[in-house]
C-alpha cells in the first residue's frame, strides 16, 4: 500500500545544477562580485562563516578590525 502511495502522489522532478561546481566555487564569480561590493559604500564587511573568505582577501577593501 505504502509503495502505491508514493507513486501515486510523488512527481519525479530534473535534478537542479549545483549553484557552485564544488566548496570554493565562488572564486570563478571573484572579480565580479568584488567589483559589485566596492561600488556599494559600506562601512563594515563580514564573512561569520568563511563563506567567501576569498572574496575578501582579493577585494582591495581597507577592513576595520
Amino acid at each position: 500500500m505504502m509503495d502505491t502511495l508514493c507513486k501515486e502522489t510523488l512527481k519525479s522532478v530534473d535534478p537542479l545544477e549545483p549553484a557552485a561546481a564544488y566548496v570554493g566555487g565562488k572564486i570563478k564569480l571573484a572579480k565580479t562580485l568584488i567589483k559589485i561590493i566596492e561600488g556599494i559604500p559600506h562601512r563594515t564587511y563580514a564573512e561569520p562563516f568563511i563563506g567567501m573568505g576569498g572574496i575578501f582577501f582579493k577585494a582591495q577593501i581597507d577592513p576595520l578590525i
